[in-house]
């Protein structure tokens, strides 16, 4: 059985890290920010392929630049938090792409498992909308903690990925959150579940003010959250017991750090 996660300790800790790297994190996360505020701007709520060609490869290239500039901002982020003795620039570390395949992967197999659902889900809002429509964004959030579950124990693939452990992949993760499963979605889920409950009741407006607000915000939120799981992930490879049984030739146990 591995050691419980200390809950407190570490929510307190990740608050402490933005603060104890301000100006790092600023270098890594302006261009990010500059990129969600075009993101925002250029694309539209639902492609439009009567806009021409230009527009959709101008679309096409901000999306592919936005998420690249997240892998980036993320993986600097996971190295400054556990690489005492980092040195390698933040802004590329050579890890970013295989961080990219894994997460990639991941949306994939969560949204395969989470389809059962949307198609439940379809006729429960169909049902609200017309009988208690203030309570349909309540509902979808709610219905989101199956996924933070799994985010939360698959995720420790990722600050392992970013600061360039190998022989690992999701059973390895999933082995290593074992026991902590519901301590993890607490750390990483608490944030963006209260944010988005509090965003469910706010008006949506176009207005460019609001969606710095709405993207500084996310990137503050960002951070902790990254600092969450990187913090829970060093205390976990520290800690781990592994299981007596032997495990296969491709399957890496978890080790200290």
């Amino acid at each position: 059985m591995n050691q419980p996660l200390p809950i407190g300790s570490i929510f307190s800790a990740a608050l402490k890290l933005p603060l104890q790297h301000t100006r790092k994190l600023v270098f890594l996360g302006l261009p990010l920010l500059g990129m969600l505020m075009l993101f925002d701007y250029f694309m539209p709520e639902t492609l439009n392929f009567d806009t021409g060609i230009s527009e959709l490869i101008l679309q096409a290239s901000i999306g592919v630049l936005t998420c690249l500039s997240l892998v980036i901002a993320v993986v600097g982020c996971h190295r400054l938090f556990l690489l005492e003795n980092n040195q390698k620039p933040l802004f590329w570390s050579g890890n970013e792409f295989s961080y990219l395949i894994w997460w990639i992967l991941m949306t994939i197999y969560m949204v395969l498992i989470m389809l059962p659902f949307v198609f439940l889900l379809i006729p429960l809002t169909g049902f609200l909308e017309s009988s208690y429509s203030g309570l349909i964004e309540v509902v979808i959030v709610v219905l989101n903690i199956p996924l933070y579950y799994l985010i939360s124990r698959w995720s420790l693939l990722l600050p392992a990925v970013a600061t360039g452990k190998r022989d690992v992949n999701i059973p390895w993760s999933w082995r290593l959150s074992k026991g902590n499963a519901w301590r993890l979605t607490l750390l990483i889920g608490l944030f963006p579940f209260t944010k988005e409950m509090i965003f469910a009741f706010v008006p949506e407006t176009e207005s460019l003010l609001f969606s710095f607000a709405d993207n500084l915000l996310w990137l503050v939120i960002g951070v902790v959250e990254v600092g969450l799981l990187s913090l829970s992930y060093e205390f976990l490879i520290k800690n781990h017991q592994p299981e007596p049984e032997t495990q296969g030739v491709d399957e890496a146990e978890p080790e200290q750090a």
